[in-house]
């Protein structure tokens, strides 16, 4: 269960466009799923780093660097 980060009330979780996000009672507001957006660009993040090592070994292969 997440709880809001306002008030620390408990919120409800609802979808809407293919997306989810909470909703507080007590704060009457949307809170956006902040730990979905973490992952995604935690996993982003990982690519990215992935990706120029792979980009800077290919280069230390071919003596460019």
């Amino acid at each position: 269960m997440n709880n809001c980060p306002c008030c620390s009330d408990q919120m409800l979780r609802h979808s809407r466009n293919s997306q989810i996000y909470w909703y507080c009672l007590h704060c009457k507001q949307e809170m956006p799923n902040l730990i979905d957006r973490l992952k995604k660009t935690t996993i982003l993040n990982t690519s990215i780093k992935t990706h120029l090592h792979e980009e800077k070994t290919a280069m230390n292969l071919l003596d460019i660097a």
